[in-house]
């Protein structure tokens, strides 16, 4: 993987506290700094020897005060007489916490990718309920269940764009 490759996604150039865990949930080193964070991972310096690891669980403190947490691959490390700088490739990551770096990433501002999913997908199940709606009312018996049907519908809708994150 070439440079341009591995830097071609936008990144977090302030530093940020890290905390990392062993894959044991053993804390390594609560006082580590993460530099250059993006989604996909992130370097860090820590004065603990971690040569021997090959994944760590993280959480990032954001500068709004929240976390971001997950897992990574420790690709590479370098240890000097203060400490040890690595990279890790992070390998779980929740939708939700990808978000909270992005956020800090990109800025403040709106998730428009975000809403234009939700509209697309509410916008289609109006349409869906709408023509199912018609096709029962255009037939001479099953009228008895269009409101549970509809019901039923505004459920799934409202599951889908509230409880998907």
């Amino acid at each position: 993987m070439t440079t341009r490759q591995r830097r071609g996604q936008a990144r977090c150039l302030i530093d940020l506290p890290l905390k990392i865990w062993d894959a044991s949930r053993n804390l390594i080193d609560d006082k580590s700094v993460a530099h250059d964070v993006t989604t996909s991972g992130f370097g860090f310096e820590t004065r603990t020897d971690i040569s021997r690891l090959r994944h760590v669980i993280f959480e990032l403190r954001l500068p709004d005060g929240g976390t971001a947490s997950g897992s990574a691959s420790l690709v590479w490390s370098r240890h000097e007489e203060w400490g040890t700088w690595a990279g890790a490739k992070i390998s779980r990551l929740s939708r939700g916490e990808g978000r909270k770096i992005r956020k800090v990433i990109h800025g403040p501002g709106f998730d428009w990718v975000g809403l234009w999913d939700r509209a697309l997908v509410a916008g289609a199940l109006v349409v869906a309920g709408m023509l199912l709606q018609e096709l029962l009312a255009a037939s001479s018996r099953g009228l008895a269940f269009v409101p549970w049907l509809l019901l039923g519908v505004c459920a799934g809708a409202f599951a889908y764009l509230h409880l998907r994150d």
